[in-house]
């Protein structure tokens, strides 16, 4: 009870707008958990293969399952690009092109996020592409407890 009440104390000295912002976010993970993180499909093969209830993520400002697996093939296409450039698939080409696509897969992740950063900031505003982003960055600390569900959890 004393926790609950330090809790509640330091959280009125969070501005109004901080808080409101946090509980978007939040919403917004919800939403997302419930359009896919929970159907078996997309546990086991992730976006891969999106389940029928992603038609949810419509809620997500668009992020569906054609978006979705044209970033999966555009990760797809950096190594077939590099392996055709290097005429060869051998263990040693292999290897010398793992750095390569690398810092192809590195560019192509900012690509994507600072994309869909722009795409929203023109198309809804600061705050949702804000939350769009801030939910990004956060979901793998606040996904562990879904995909390991072993894992402890802060009640």
């Amino acid at each position: 009870m004393r926790a609950r009440l330090i809790g509640k104390m330091v959280g009125r000295l969070v501005p109004r707008p901080v808080r409101r912002f946090h509980a978007e976010v939040m919403q917004r993970k919800h939403d997302d958990h419930h359009a896919s993180h929970n159907n078996r499909t997309h546990h086991t093969l992730y976006a891969i293969l999106e389940p029928p209830c992603h038609d949810a993520g419509k809620l997500l400002l668009g992020d569906n399952t054609r978006n979705t697996t044209l970033i999966f093939l555009g990760y797809l296409a950096l190594p077939v690009v590099e392996f055709a450039r290097a005429g060869s698939v051998s263990g040693a080409t292999s290897i010398a092109a793992l750095p390569t696509i690398a810092a192809q897969w590195w560019a192509w992740t900012w690509i994507v996020v600072l994309g869909r950063v722009a795409y929203l900031l023109v198309r809804h505003g600061v705050w949702a592409s804000m939350r769009w982003y801030v939910k990004l960055v956060t979901d793998p600390a606040t996904d562990i407890g879904t995909y390991f569900p072993w894992w402890p959890q802060r009640a």
